[in-house]
């Protein structure tokens, strides 16, 4: 071969080959879209898959919420809000009881301080007056601070009503109306008959056999006896059934009514018991007060027994200007005391407003007595 002829074919080559190349670009061309297009329709689908499965699991979430608002809590029966209701009253009294011991108790220790601790100073300036020549009557018995609650005390209690599920009375009803249906079965199957004497088996079978022959059921006894016994049981189930749902709807409505009595009952309730811790503060206050009188008073009662004893005399008049103002301020913090513990800290059951009157003011005079002994 001819090296012309060998070119020749080397271009008839070349040729081909380009034919093809052209050729498998366009295959590619036409067989992408057809690609995309299944890779789209693959997309579609999964997102219509997700779509059907988020609005599966909605429909199963909306189903479940369903379920969860038919479904009645117990906590939401009638008998639980009427036992909740017991419940909080019962523990709203026995609140105010036990903030009444408190104060009762908080009371007797005070008045057992006053009798060991601070009588005996009393007692003690009583003497120191009486050793001077003044009147018995400058100083008198302490009295014993008093809490007036017998309202509270007296006041009468939350009485709630009980509820019946009235199921024994539709029970019993239940069993009037089979009674009625199991008549009604009876007149039907004895009509134009007349009444039957007796009523055993036979004449039962006989009955029923009659039944089932008017409901064109083959005049079997036994089809006949089946009507009756079903008829007669799905009666007294209707009946039972409407019955109580006719008193649980009564029910609720009776609950919600306990329910707002007991919520106002406990709100009165936790105002008094306020009232009561209110009392709870002023002993407190008056505890505290008292005892820093009890240190003046025993500093005075010290003051003027060294007087008595270096001045050497009997007599008022002879004392010492110094010592009859001594006299004077013990005689003074006496009075103050009394007047604190005089006046009762609770009338009617709440906070009497002339003892905080009496403290505050008691307060200003300690205030004062305290400022003037480092103001001397």
């Amino acid at each position: 071969m001819s090296e012309k002829e060998m070119k020749e074919q080397e271009m008839v080559e070349e040729s081909v080959e380009k034919e093809e190349e052209a050729l498998s670009q366009e295959e590619n061309e036409e067989s992408t879209p057809v690609e995309e297009s299944s890779v789209e329709s693959e997309e579609k689908s999964d997102e219509k898959a997700s779509e059907a499965e988020e609005e599966s699991s909605h429909e199963i979430e909306e189903s479940d919420e369903e379920d969860e608002v038919v479904s009645t809590p117990s906590g939401n029966r009638p008998e639980d809000i009427v036992e909740s209701a017991r419940e909080r009253v019962s523990s709203a009294e026995k609140e105010v009881q036990e903030a009444l011991e408190a104060i009762e108790e908080k009371l007797d220790e005070f008045i057992e301080y006053e009798k060991s601790a601070l009588a005996p100073i009393v007692d003690e300036s009583r003497r120191i007056v009486q050793k001077v020549g003044m009147q018995d009557d400058e100083i008198g018995e302490l009295p014993e601070p008093k809490a007036d609650f017998t309202l509270l005390k007296e006041a009468k209690g939350l009485d709630l009503q009980s509820i019946s599920s009235g199921k024994g009375g539709a029970f019993f009803l239940s069993l009037i109306f089979g009674a009625a249906t199991l008549g009604g079965w009876y007149m039907l199957a004895t009509k134009g008959s007349g009444a039957v004497e007796g009523l055993n088996m036979a004449v039962a079978e006989k009955l029923a056999s009659k039944i089932s022959t008017l409901l064109s059921l083959g005049g079997s006894a036994q089809a006949g006896m089946a009507v009756v016994v079903v008829s007669t049981l799905i009666v007294m189930w209707i009946v039972y059934s409407i019955k109580v749902g006719l008193q649980t709807s009564k029910n609720i409505e009776i609950a919600k009514e306990i329910e707002e009595k007991a919520n106002e009952y406990c709100e009165r309730k936790n105002e008094c018991k306020l009232k009561v811790l209110e009392v709870a503060d002023s002993i407190r206050d008056i505890n505290e007060l008292v005892r820093k009188y009890e240190v003046l008073l025993d500093e005075k009662n010290a003051t003027l027994r060294r007087a008595l004893y270096l001045e050497n005399t009997p007599d008022f008049e002879e004392l010492h200007e110094r010592s009859k103002k001594e006299l004077e301020h013990m005689i003074g913090f006496i009075r103050e005391i009394e007047t604190l513990l005089s006046i009762p800290l609770a009338k009617n059951g709440e906070l009497n407003a002339e003892s905080l009157e009496a403290i505050e003011e008691t307060k200003e005079l300690l205030e004062k007595h305290i400022h003037d002994i480092y103001n001397a």
